[in-house]
């Protein structure tokens, strides 16, 4: 898989848009937009934000939107499993990902790791 960065507003109208999320759904920089999903359908996903956890969601201006559990305790190792564990998911041929903006020391390193 190819990695690039990109500027922030590219066209993501063919990409898979990878979102992390804490624990309680709680947002994190960059995953600002987990507020607009509905969370009865986050509920009935059976989606928490728990280590692991991975749904796949429509998105309007993306081709879809993945939410990947952080848990409750965010750590470099954590960002670098959910990282490698959507990779694995994105089934579009472009990925954006937001987890590069946690905010955890080497958060970048661990995307790309």
């Amino acid at each position: 898989m190819e990695l690039r960065v990109a500027a922030v507003g590219i066209d993501m109208s063919d990409a898979t848009v990878i979102v992390g999320v804490m624990e309680g759904l709680e947002s994190l920089p960059g995953s600002e937009g987990i507020d607009e999903v509905d969370p009865d359908l986050l509920s009935a996903a059976g989606f928490e934000g728990k280590t692991g956890q991975i749904v796949k969601l429509p998105h309007g201006e993306a081709a879809a939107l993945l939410l990947v559990g952080l848990g409750d305790d965010v750590s470099f190792d954590s960002i670098r499993a959910a990282s490698g564990d959507a990779a694995r998911k994105v089934k579009t041929e472009r990925a954006v990902t937001f987890l590069a903006q946690t905010p955890v020391e080497g958060a970048t390193r661990a995307v790309v790791e």
